[in-house]
């Protein structure tokens, strides 16, 4: 039995032309099942010019749970950039009349307002209350959802196959594209709208990539 089971085990170097030898054999070896899978999966991975000769991120850790490699620290620091372009810029204009609006709605909260949901009006008056009326204490939180939307692309495309090169380059063209750092300037619906879509992608892409049932309720609280 020792031997059966070591003999399937080095079968397993051959890849995918193992298959019909395991089968006259009877049941593989666990070992080889995984083995023979994780080949399937390589060949039919294409390489992108942005994984060629990178190291490959640890897919499986997300997958079932365990805690992966951190983000290469180039992510990081272009998140970090990111927020800390916005702050500086922050105090250069005045108010935008969407603005002044959202001030307005967060003194009066509700659950909803005839043209928005309570969201953006909620995080308006937590600003205020914390630092004030002024441009840049309410603009704080739009810059850093913006770095948040940095490191979620960055780890999107780690869940897609793509190494630290793939993932700097996903975070910088996420961050510093027009659009963000437009949205994330201001305080408006469009800036949550960016990451909190950005927040249900990684959610989906995990799902459709093998993680736990349960996160379904995340991604429904998120869309929701």
């Amino acid at each position: 039995g020792d031997r059966i089971g070591t003999a399937e085990k080095g079968d397993c170097r051959h890849g995918l032309h193992a298959t019909s030898s395991l089968r006259r054999r009877g049941s593989p070896h666990p070992d080889c099942i995984h083995d023979i899978g994780r080949s399937a999966i390589a060949m039919l991975q294409p390489m992108g010019p942005w994984q060629a000769n990178d190291k490959a991120p640890d897919a499986d850790a997300e997958r079932f749970g365990r805690l992966p490699a951190p983000l290469p620290r180039g992510v990081w620091l272009t998140a970090a950039g990111v927020v800390a372009l916005l702050l500086a810029v922050s105090g250069r204009y005045g108010f935008h009349r969407d603005e002044l609006y959202f001030l307005v709605a967060g003194r009066k909260l509700d659950w909803g307002f005839v043209d928005q949901p309570p969201l953006t009006p909620l995080l308006a008056r937590i600003s205020e209350t914390i630092g004030g009326a002024s441009p840049v204490i309410i603009r704080v939180l739009p810059a850093l959802a913006i770095g948040a939307v940095v490191v979620l692309a960055a780890a999107i495309s780690r869940r897609f196959g793509g190494g630290r090169k793939a993932q700097i380059f996903a975070g910088v063209t996420a961050g510093g594209a027009g659009f963000a750092l437009g949205v994330g300037h201001l305080l408006s619906t469009s800036t949550f709208d960016y990451l909190l879509w950005t927040v249900a992608l990684w959610l989906l892409v995990g799902l459709l990539d093998g993680d736990r049932p349960s996160r379904w309720i995340a991604l429904g609280a998120v869309v929701g």
